[in-house]
């Protein structure tokens, strides 16, 4: 499929799962959707980890792991990445306020800090597209038509994080930096009606033929 920055490409599309938090929950879908919904009342009970690594997709929707988030309702993919070219695709829908991105490994999870250091992003809210980063925080950008999905590329070697529209084609926005530890894939949504939904992968293989033109 198409990359998204403005020169476009074909590449391959990484699919990646989070886990849970205070705020949110997920699950997947009959069709294999994996789906961030923000639930904004829960009865909390706080665990402490141990040496034994707890495996939060067995966690109950009321439990908060001490790594999650206590503040946002952001849950991170599972994998980091720290070199390479990695894609995914979200379904936003008529969802009215999520957040899009990476952020990385050593970034705080605790308390209201976590958006203003290491997170690269773009946001939607009320009715406005905004993109945030270290270097250049809180800046809108433009969009012709309300999107409905998102594409997210991250070139980790070349420090380019960029975002595009797959259902019209069309590049939104690319922040540069230069990425110095893994980063994560970030999701963030305050809407409890409408979940994001992170599709599954489409992976398209093509093949050329090749000629030999023999001598006379």
């Amino acid at each position: 499929f198409n990359h998204c920055t403005e020169e476009g490409g074909r590449a391959e599309e990484s699919d990646d799962e989070g886990e849970m938090n205070k705020k949110g929950s997920f699950h997947k879908t009959e069709q294999n959707l994996l789906e961030i919904r923000c639930n904004k009342s829960s009865c909390c009970l706080y665990l402490s980890s141990a040496p034994v690594t707890l495996d939060p997709n067995t966690a109950n929707t009321y439990l908060i792991l001490s790594e999650r988030f206590d503040e946002y309702s952001c849950v991170l993919g599972s994998e980091g990445f720290n070199s390479g070219t990695h894609f995914w695709d979200v379904e936003v829908g008529d969802n009215s306020e999520w957040v899009i991105g990476v952020t990385t490994e050593s970034n705080q999870r605790k308390g209201t800090d976590f958006f203003y250091t290491n997170v690269w992003c773009i946001w939607f809210e009320d009715g406005k597209y905004f993109s945030q980063a270290p270097e250049k925080p809180n800046s809108t950008f433009p969009v012709k038509e309300k999107l409905q999905r998102v594409r997210v590329e991250l070139d980790w070697d070349r420090g380019k994080l960029s975002f595009c529209d797959p259902v019209n084609n069309t590049h939104l926005h690319t922040i540069t930096t230069t990425f110095t530890e893994k980063v994560f894939p970030l999701f963030y949504t305050f809407d409890g009606s409408v979940p994001l939904k992170i599709l599954p992968a489409t992976v398209v293989i093509t093949t050329e033929k090749t000629v030999l033109h023999m001598p006379r």
